[in-house]
């Protein structure tokens, strides 16, 4: 049998021979486990796991160095081991390389949601107007946008387990800033609208200022006007960390600012009364002028007051204009009594220098008949002078027209019936023998007068009767009279056709003294001399001794007591 080489070859090597077909087999499988391998190992990247591509270069170079063995079993017998460990760093890269794939597109989605919270953080900062709002949190959001880029700049396994936390945290802190920056915006938006309210009660504010004429009230609420403009102000300014605090402070400052403007309002109020306040001013200086001249400490005290309460109503209005102007009217009541007692100083002292040179002149006048007839009282004052003053003082204060018929002697003759003195003189003119009556002690001058002589009766009764006849005979109507009790005899008069009176009768146009009698009458020559009484309310008409009445009727009947009363109705002939 023929014997080949390859044949040969086995029987001397003791063994297969292998040949050459089998190494391009082997050298193939492990070139195509070398390019599994460098693929995977590439997909993985130096940065990730550089121990790979070392061991890729050294597996590569086995492979030559397989190729360089003398004979082809001992190629065939390196290179398998170096095939398998390329398959198996293959498939360690490969595993890597997917796991590195996974880690880093979770970064990459992260990475996208810190990225879109940024845009988003950025959006709604440019809805700020104010660049001052603006600039903190942008200069914040460049921070976290920073720190999204240094978070994926690793791209190492270590790399991307830290860039998951990091790239959470920065969409957070971006969502964060979002909010605030919302906040800010809106806060801005509540500014503007706060501050067009503030801005119009401010206005207002202004326009009731601008109203105010006199300079210490324009000031003081200028200092005001200034006072809140400033608020105004600290809150058109705030900045970012200021603003909240002085938004919160809006309400209370557009109350105060409709405290002020009805405040202004008032001092407009107030400051119409300027005129008003001017004369009684005036009026004061020139009472206590008045009084300084005369030596009259009470006029030039109370003058001197008025003026001092003006002065401190007028301090109190620079901060409570309402309570000033409500206490004015009282300050004017005191200057309007002030005023009338000055002019009745005045009055009396033309009045009684007028009397004084009647008596000096003319001996025999009402007036010094009337002085002499009235006397002094036990005070050793002078009764004529006192009356005199208090009936012009009635006469001017009712403005009565009767005061300027009569001469000032004869206004004190009728006066003085009215005072009391009636007593004496009714009682002479009926009992003409008979001790005069003393005064009604219930008369406020009873205890201080002197009872008169029959002469100065006579006096006043004459006085009195002429006075009578200068005033105008009263055509009111009817009067009433009433009388707790009749004198020795007059029971029986009204029984007559007429009854002519002794004495000065007084009646009443609106009632009549209480008492058993009661008489309604029709008169024709009565005086009013209400004007010049000493008891204004009484409304009394005056009928002179001598007039004739027509008796119309004369009744008895019970009152509401089951007292008997008598009513006669009389009608002047």
């Amino acid at each position: 049998m023929s014997v080949t080489i390859d044949r040969f070859k086995r029987v001397m090597t003791g063994g297969v021979v292998v040949s050459d077909q089998l190494v391009t087999v082997r050298h193939g499988k492990a070139q195509d486990a070398l390019a599994d391998a460098r693929a995977q190992v590439s997909r993985v990247g130096l940065a990730v796991n550089p121990a790979f591509v070392t061991q890729l270069r050294t597996l590569e170079q086995g492979i030559t160095t397989a190729m360089q063995q003398p004979t082809n079993q001992a190629k065939c017998d390196a290179l398998e081991p170096v095939k398998l460990s390329l398959l198996a760093l293959a498939e360690r890269a490969k595993a890597q390389a997917d796991q590195w794939t996974a880690a880093a597109a979770a970064v990459r989605k992260k990475s996208d949601e810190a990225a879109a919270a940024i845009d988003q953080a950025d959006l709604a900062i440019r809805q700020i107007p104010d660049p001052g709002f603006r600039a903190p949190l942008a200069t914040r959001l460049a921070g976290v946008q920073n720190r999204r880029i240094d978070a994926v700049t690793d791209q190492t396994f270590a790399g991307l387990g830290r860039a998951l936390p990091l790239l959470n945290g920065c969409t957070t802190d971006a969502m964060a800033i979002e909010a605030d920056a919302a906040q800010a915006a809106q806060l801005f938006a509540d500014r503007a609208g706060k501050l067009v309210q503030v801005n119009a009660a401010l206005a207002g504010l202004s326009v009731a200022n601008a109203n105010i004429l006199e300079a210490p009230q324009k000031n003081a609420a200028d200092r005001v006007l200034a006072a809140l403009t400033q608020q105004r102000d600290a809150l058109a300014n705030a900045t970012a960390d200021q603003i909240a605090r002085e938004l919160g402070r809006v309400r209370a400052l557009l109350g105060d600012i409709a405290t002020a403007t009805a405040t202004s309002n008032l001092r407009v109020t107030w400051c119409n009364t300027k005129l008003q306040r001017d004369a009684i001013r005036q009026d004061a200086d020139d009472y206590a002028a008045v009084g300084k001249r005369d030596g009259d400490a009470t006029l030039e005290g109370r003058a001197t007051k008025l003026k001092d309460d003006l002065t401190k109503l007028e301090a109190l209005a620079l901060t409570k204009p309402k309570e000033a102007t409500d206490a004015l009217p009282t300050l004017q009541s005191d200057h309007n009594t002030l005023k009338a007692d000055f002019k009745d100083k005045v009055a009396n002292s033309n009045l009684l220098k007028q009397a004084r040179d009647l008596i000096t002149t003319n001996p025999d006048g009402p007036e010094a008949k009337m002085k002499g007839a009235l006397g002094l009282d036990k005070a050793g004052k002078d009764v004529f002078e006192r009356r005199l003053l208090d009936v012009y003082k009635t006469a001017r204060s009712l403005g009565s027209p009767e005061i300027n018929l009569l001469g000032p002697g004869e206004a004190v003759a009728i006066h003085s019936y009215t005072c009391g003195d009636y007593a004496q003189m009714n009682g002479y003119l009926l009992f003409p023998t008979a001790p005069l009556p003393p005064y009604d002690p219930s008369e406020p001058e009873a205890h201080v007068l002197n009872m008169p002589t029959v002469d100065q009766v006579e006096t006043k009764n004459e006085q009195v009767t002429a006075a009578l006849g200068k005033l105008p005979d009263w055509t009111g109507g009817r009067t009433l009279r009433g009388l707790r009790k009749r004198y020795p005899g007059d029971d029986d008069d009204f029984q007559k056709p007429t009854y002519t009176i002794k004495a000065f009768w007084s009646t009443s146009t609106t009632r009549a003294f209480p008492g058993p009698w009661r008489f309604e009458i029709t008169g024709k020559s009565g005086k009013n001399v209400r004007n010049l009484s000493k008891y204004t309310t009484e409304d009394e008409v005056l009928f002179l001794p001598g007039t004739t009445f027509r008796v119309i009727s004369s009744g008895r009947h019970a009152d509401d007591n089951d007292r008997t009363c008598v009513t006669v109705v009389l009608e002047e002939v």
